[in-house]
């Protein structure tokens, strides 16, 4: 992952870190804390990645998809909108198939009540 802006829509993400170093962005404001996690804010920034598709997730009122960045091995969550964006852009061109994963430029959005990654515009 390479950082290449900082804080585009001037927002504060949170990410839990465990004890064993693992990192897992949090797509909500209010995340719950494990004993062995610790919660970190930082602000929004736009960077370069590849990102592996990892699972998908179907929630009450919400569905998306989980990609690990191939370097760092970070877990973000991408919401179907977003993740119609991606594929929109992997058709024209703008976003690469490669190495497993999706190589573009990526920051996050405020979708309701909730953060999505997305494609950088």
């Amino acid at each position: 992952m390479k950082n290449v802006a900082a804080n585009p829509k001037n927002w504060k993400l949170k990410r839990k870190v465990r004890k064993d170093g693992s990192v897992e962005f949090c797509d909500y404001d209010r995340p719950y804390v494990w004993e062995d996690e610790r919660l970190e804010e930082y602000d929004n920034f736009v960077f370069d990645a590849t990102l592996v598709p990892n699972t998908y997730y179907r929630g009450r009122s919400a569905a998306g998809f989980s990609f690990k960045d191939a370097e760092t091995g970070e877990e973000f969550v991408m919401r179907i909108s977003k993740t119609e964006e991606l594929l929109k852009a992997v058709v024209s061109g703008r976003v690469k198939v490669e190495n497993g994963g999706f190589t573009g430029r990526f920051t996050f959005f405020k979708q309701g009540a909730n953060y999505t990654l997305g494609l950088s515009e």
